[in-house]
Formats: C-alpha cells, sequence, structure tokens
C-alpha cells in the first residue's frame, strides 16, 4: 500500500537539503530524536525482545470493534515504525548517524515492526467476515454486483491515497508520530471494512462465472 519509493524520495531530500542549510535541520533534528527515542521502547537482544513482545501482547478484545480497532491501531504503529526505519538508512546515508548507531536502532526498530505485524495478524483474524444486510445488494443480479463494486472503489482509492499523504506528513516532520497514529487509525479501519465488502463482491461475482 505505501508507496515506499516516494516516502524514500521525500526523505532523502528532505536531509540533503538539511545538510546543504543549516536552517533546515529543525525537522531533521526533530525525527532524529523521534527515532531514537522509539527504538529505546524494544531492547536489541532477543531475550529481552521476546519479553517485550510477551508483555505487549494484546488481550483478546470482546467485540469486533474492538477487534478492528486493535488491528487499525497495530497497523498503525507498524506504518510509523516503518517510516522511521526509512528516516534511519537515510541519515546513516548522509552521515547523520554512525553504523554503531545505526545497526543499533535499526535492530530495534525492526524488532518493534515485527512486533506490530504480529498483533496486526492476531487482530485480524478476530474480526467476523462481511456479511451484507438485506437489501444491500441484489445478490441475483450480475450488474447490481458491478454497480456496487465501482461505487465503493473511489472509497477505497481516496483512504489509500489519504493514507499515503499522511506517510509523507510524518516522514517530513510536518506531525508527530502520535498525530500520524491518530489520524491513520480510522483511515485503517475504513480501508479494512471496504476491502472486506469489494473481497465479498468479487466472490459472488466469481461464483456466477464472472473472474478478472
Amino acid at each position: 500500500m505505501k508507496n515506499s519509493l516516494i516516502v524514500m524520495t521525500l526523505i532523502t531530500v528532505m536531509l540533503l537539503a538539511g545538510c546543504a542549510n543549516q536552517g533546515a535541520s529543525s525537522s531533521t533534528s526533530q525525527m532524529t530524536q523521534a527515532i531514537s527515542a522509539s527504538s529505546q521502547v524494544v531492547p536489541s537482544s532477543s531475550a529481552s525482545a521476546s519479553s517485550a513482545s510477551s508483555q505487549e501482547a494484546v488481550v483478546p478484545p470482546q467485540s469486533s470493534q474492538e477487534a478492528l480497532a486493535a488491528y487499525a491501531q497495530a497497523k498503525a504503529q507498524e506504518e510509523a515504525t516503518d517510516i522511521e526505519i526509512d528516516l534511519l538508512e537515510a541519515n546513516f546515508r548522509i552521515g547523520q548517524v554512525t553504523s554503531e548507531e545505526f545497526q543499533n536502532q535499526k535492530i530495534s526498530l525492526e524488532q518493534q515492526k515485527a512486533m506490530y505485524e504480529l498483533q496486526a495478524d492476531q487482530q485480524e483474524v478476530l474480526i467476523p467476515m462481511f456479511q451484507p444486510e438485506e437489501g444491500w445488494v441484489d445478490t441475483s443480479n450480475p450488474e447490481a454486483l458491478f454497480t456496487k463494486t465501482r461505487e465503493l472503489k473511489p472509497q477505497e482509492d481516496a483512504l489509500e491515497l489519504e493514507l499515503e499523504r499522511l506517510e509523507l506528513e510524518y516522514a517530513s516532520g510536518n506531525i508527530t508520530r502520535d498525530e500520524f497514529l491518530q489520524q491513520s487509525e480510522a483511515s485503517y479501519q475504513q480501508e479494512f471494512l471496504v476491502e472486506q465488502q469489494l473481497d465479498w463482491l468479487e466472490d459472488m461475482l466469481e461464483l456466477m462465472g464472472y473472474d478478472d
């Protein structure tokens, strides 16, 4: 989903500009501090990482809505950490961090990302499959299914664009990590629901003999 090339290009340009112009260095410094602080969350040793993962294990939610919210939170955390890895790599390429700092912080960030990815997967299986309400679409009419699909696709595209915008905003230092998490969680929830509906429509059309 994330356009990694666009994000990495923006990060590199931003950091190179910061090196050429001292007046632009505050954004780079702020993001570097965010990466450094984030890297303290999970210790570098495998034993400590296992302990941290156990302590932060998500308790199974009591409702599908709670599962969806927990899934979106984990996805947002995973994406934020992925951006921080990109920023760290860009900082290393232009000499803003030492090789030792780079290795230690990257190991820690990758451990965090893996933990959030696992949490998202665990929550996803707790979210019930989409079941349309009566009258949502005429399941006996292929054209009605195609029409509903065409109605939902722009929503999916808009949500993807919104998430990409938030990723770029965080990567460029225009919003904080907390702001990124708060704003992207809602979009991840909506995107998941829309994708569920599109998958259901696709399955129905395949049952009727229509295939991509």
